[in-house]
């Protein structure tokens, strides 16, 4: 060890020993200490002014008490005050001299002694308080001080140990540099002999650059055979992953080809009947026949400006009214549209598509307008006919007037002819009563048809709403479906993805293995054929495990068919099931409906001795041919629903 060391390590103990001596005793510590020993010197001058104090308040004390029984003995005995008080003068001059005046003073009374015996008292008290305090601030300044006298000691106790270690330093200072001097001796030898073993090594090194140069000029051949080598690895890599991709994409389509055709089979389903519901409504019966004109109809997003619409400035949006027929396109006329986009690469977007079909629907419609029109004429014409008809047919009204008039006139002939027959007067009343039998029978005719008609058309409109419930629940539950199928689908495709990626990264990692295989036996071995051999098994071993991942990711592909095919035969015998059951359940709620409503709709038929249902339905066509149009299509409804229940709930 040299000197500078060894002073080094000195400098630090003291500077450690420095810093213990502070952690002892600080600057704040030394000031209160300071300040304890000045506040110990106040208080101890306070206990000795209270002691004093207190001393002349006892004397002071006694004497009044002596002087209060002094007085009264001298109201026993008067003859001795006198006496007394030259006594007492004599002692207060013994005692304290300058407390001459406060004796002799005319306050010397013993109502005045009594009340400074008070303040006496309080005051002693108040003493009293003081010094016990003071009592305790000096055993915690004592205490203090027993403290700081410990700390003291220690510092005493460090310094000596500070002064042998320094006595300790200086010898070993000594003994160092005399160990020092014979190690210096001898790495002067060491040095002259490494000199000699220098310029040997440097003889050796030149020898061994120009092997050096050697082996780089190999080395840079074999690096570029090796840049081909990694350039093939790469292009090999590139080709893998495309066929990986294409391999994902194939997968992808294949699985989203089959749950979005099953999903597009069911919703075509559900559209063609909800189609064949809608057909069967009054609504929606013209529409249907242009969707059957038309094949296929499909929906315009897009929607084109029609007019030039004026607007005020409190108008926040402006409705105009619009054909629903002008909305929906045909098909084939759509795909025709894409078809022609493809062809010319894109350049025609889907909005000019849609604007031109628009504009083409907008003609067409225009057309059928036009059709509907003159089908309109035609069928005005037929309605004015048939209401001329019914005007010059007899109604109730005019029946009943007819009665009254044939009433008042027999009322005339009988009282200006009195000599008519009875037989020609019978003969009359026979024929009015005739009449007005007739009449009430159609009365009745036309007022129960006319309930049946509101009654069946109140059924029709509950039977509207409840297919319209049940369209919305179909509606839920594909959603449902729908969105249950996707989650799987997407759980699935995550799963397949996790165990492709699992083994992309072993192949990855073999052929990191490989490569540093390769590298290592490059650097070792010299030859060229051998490190050829070498890259042969490498890309042999590339293509090995290439053919396994494709045969490991074309079983999982097989295996997830086969999953999927188990699981839509499964679900396909659990929607027949459910279906089967929902069948059979709306068949048995539509009969017993079937049967109250025969019941309750049918007894005015068959308590009414008037009617019957074939003259039932002459009587309405010969009088109201509309009223009886309406009747016949929803009797036939009605009896199509009873016999049929599953035309309405086929779903």
């Amino acid at each position: 060890m040299s000197r500078s060391s060894q002073r080094s390590i000195v400098r630090d103990q003291f500077q450690n020993e420095e810093e213990e001596e502070d952690d002892l005793l600080g600057e704040k510590d030394v000031e209160r200490l300071n300040n304890l020993w000045k506040n110990m010197k106040e208080e101890k001058k306070l206990m000795n002014l209270s002691t004093s104090s207190m001393n002349f308040k006892d004397k002071g004390r006694q004497r009044l008490n002596y002087n209060l029984s002094q007085e009264r003995e001298d109201q026993w005995h008067p003859e001795q005050t006198a006496d007394y008080q030259k006594k007492l003068y004599q002692q207060s001059q013994k005692e304290d001299q300058p407390n001459e005046d406060e004796f002799l003073s005319p306050q010397f009374d013993p109502v005045f002694m009594e009340q400074k015996l008070q303040e006496s008292y309080n005051l002693l008290t108040k003493a009293q308080e003081k010094n016990s305090t003071l009592v305790k601030k000096l055993a915690e300044a004592e205490d203090e001080l027993d403290k700081c006298h410990q700390k003291i000691a220690k510092i005493s106790q460090m310094e000596q140990m500070k002064n042998s270690q320094l006595s300790n330093a200086k010898y070993q200072e000594q003994y160092t540099v005399n160990l020092l001097q014979g190690d210096l001796d001898e790495k002067d030898k060491l040095i002259k002999q490494l000199r000699l073993s220098l310029e040997e090594y440097q003889e050796k090194c030149n020898l061994l650059l120009a092997e050096n140069n050697m082996i780089k000029e190999k080395n840079a051949n074999l690096c570029q055979e090796l840049d081909s080598k990694i350039s093939e690895n790469n292009r090999i890599k590139s080709k893998l992953g495309e066929v990986e991709k294409i391999i994902d994409e194939m997968i992808l389509e294949k699985n989203s080809k089959g749950v979005v055709m099953l999903e597009i089979d069911y919703l075509k389903n559900d559209i063609e009947k909800l189609l064949q519901l809608l057909g069967q409504t009054a609504e929606f019966k013209d529409f249907f026949k242009f969707a059957k004109d038309s094949r296929d109809i499909t929906n315009l997003k897009f929607i084109p400006k029609l007019a030039n619409v004026k607007q005020d400035i409190d108008d926040k949006v402006i409705k105009v009214p619009i054909n629903q027929k002008m909305l929906w396109v045909p098909r084939d006329a759509f795909s025709f549209a894409l078809h022609l986009k493809q062809k010319y690469n894109g350049k025609l977007d889907e909005k000019c598509i849609e604007e031109f079909l628009f504009g083409y629907n907008k003609i067409f419609s225009e057309r059928e307008e036009k059709q509907m029109e003159r089908y309109k004429k035609i069928y005005t014409t037929q309605i004015t006919s048939l209401k001329l008809q019914l005007e010059k047919k007899t109604s109730y009204k005019q029946a009943t007037s007819q009665t009254k008039k044939a009433t008042s006139t027999i009322r005339k002939s009988t009282n200006s002819v009195v000599s008519k027959s009875n037989a020609n007067i019978e003969k009359q009343l026979d024929d009015l009563t005739r009449m007005t039998e007739q009449n009430k029978e159609n009365q009745l005719f036309l007022t129960d048809a006319i309930k049946l008609q509101e009654e069946y058309e109140r059924q029709l409109q509950e039977k509207q709403i409840q297919i319209e419930e049940l369209n919305l629940k179909v509606q839920e539950l594909q959603v449902q479906g729908m969105k249950y199928d996707k989650l799987n689908y997407m759980e699935g495709s995550v799963w397949m993805l996790d165990k492709i990626l699992k083994e992309v990264l072993r192949f990855r990692e073999n052929i990191i293995q490989m490569t540093k295989q390769i590298n290592n036996n490059a650097f070792k071995n010299q030859n060229q054929k051998e490190i050829l051999q070498n890259y042969k098994w490498f890309v042999d071993n590339v293509e090995l495990n290439g053919e396994q991942l494709i045969e490991k990711i074309n079983y999982m592909k097989e295996s997830t068919q086969k999953s999927i095919s188990n699981v839509k035969k499964q679900q396909g015998n659990d929607l027949q099931e459910s279906f089967h059951q929902f069948e059979q359940q709306q068949n048995q709620k539509q009969q017993e409906y079937s049967k109250n409503n025969q019941q309750n709709e049918y007894s005015n038929f068959n308590n009414n001795p008037y009617l019957n249902e074939m003259d039932f339905q002459r009587t309405l066509s010969t009088q109201s041919p509309q009223l009886y149009q309406n009747y016949t299509s929803t009797y036939r409804n009605e009896r199509d629903f009873h016999d049929n229940p599953q035309t309405q709930f086929n779903y």
